[in-house]
């Protein structure tokens, strides 16, 4: 069972979208809230779920009942006014969120403040089972035999302790550049990010070569690579190329497999031939492979969730409730985590 810490509520999601900031475009009224739901073939658990119309998250159950809500902004006023973009849990029921090129954030379970780190944060983050955060940041980079003088995006991993101090970083451009792998001097010269990791992931324990546990599984979007990285080392161990396009999500699946969303498609793949096992259409942000083999894609553009079974069904799905405040045609951006726990 998970334990829902301040207030529980037990609101049920409204049935249209609220428009935070209307524009002249005709405002989406379609179903949003969980709009399916097929508990005999769903994973089941709670739902993580953050609108970055906001600076908050929700825990919900399958329905769509609200359990918890955490809500701070950063708490310095002289930074910019930002919005979550991606919330993770921390032991004993606490949050950490992260603020897109601000930083992160830690709560407790009344949203007091714990914590707060200012870091060029880009996209994803994870907690650790310790406590620890592990943060993707960006910073820029005078490269004078790559970018003449002008400044480069590397992609950092940062690792904090608990209480937020930086306690290890590694350049992902530096471990490229120390391997035999060499796509991206192709790239290096038209300037922008110069690999463009839209996800990292520590592999745990259980997967076999070259999956090894501690290393960091990367989405390298702008080669159109997945690569795994040794953080002890700084090293690039492994990097392939397959049946996707600029991958934007990867993750370590069992017996040899390699789940990857791109802009169209989640695959999963067999890692040794490469040969496709599964495929859904999707122009995912993020997936996550669930503990009865279905997997729950996150559609974030377009503010949707799904969890689809491995023959391709629908068994639940959540449209955000909430509008894009710049696209009031369309929901909100959209995250969601699936948990363990509920009923």
């Amino acid at each position: 069972m998970w334990l829902v810490f301040g207030v529980p509520r037990q609101d049920a999601p409204p049935r249209s979208a609220t428009a935070l900031s209307p524009r002249s475009a005709e405002p989406y009224r379609g179903p949003v809230g969980v709009v399916k739901h097929d508990p005999e073939r769903s994973a089941g658990g709670l739902n993580l779920v953050v609108s970055r119309h906001a600076v908050g998250a929700v825990l919900l159950d399958m329905n769509g009942a609200e359990l918890q809500r955490w809500t701070a902004p950063w708490p310095d006023p002289r930074s910019p006014v930002a919005a979550w973009r991606r919330a993770r849990m921390l032991p004993g029921g606490g949050l950490v969120a992260l603020c897109e090129a601000v930083g992160v954030l830690a709560v407790d379970p009344m949203s007091q403040d714990l914590w707060h780190r200012r870091l060029l944060a880009h996209g994803t983050f994870e907690v650790a089972p310790n406590g620890g955060i592990v943060v993707l940041t960006r910073p820029q980079r005078n490269l004078e035999d790559i970018s003449h003088m002008q400044p480069v995006a590397d992609d950092v991993l940062v690792w904090l302790d608990s209480a937020g101090e930086e306690v290890a970083k590694t350049s992902l451009f530096d471990a490229f550049r120390r391997s035999s792998n060499e796509a991206w001097r192709d790239v290096a010269a038209e300037g922008g990010p110069l690999l463009d990791v839209a996800a990292f992931h520590t592999i745990g324990a259980g997967f076999a070569a070259p999956f090894f546990e501690g290393h960091v599984l990367l989405a390298v979007r702008r080669l159109g690579l997945v690569a795994v990285v040794d953080p002890a080392s700084g090293l690039l161990t492994w990097s392939v190329s397959g049946p996707w396009g600029h991958p934007v999500d990867a993750h370590a699946t069992a017996n040899g497999g390699l789940l990857v969303a791109d802009e169209v498609r989640v695959v999963e793949v067999d890692v040794a031939t490469l040969s496709v096992r599964w495929e859904y259409p999707a122009k995912a942000e993020n997936v996550q492979r669930l503990a009865n083999g279905n997997t729950l894609i996150v559609e974030s553009a377009v503010g949707r969730a799904v969890e689809v079974t491995p023959d391709g069904l629908a068994v639940w799905e959540y449209i955000n409730t909430h509008l894009n405040p710049a696209d009031p045609s369309q929901p909100a951006w959209l995250d969601v985590q699936r948990l363990p726990g509920g009923a």
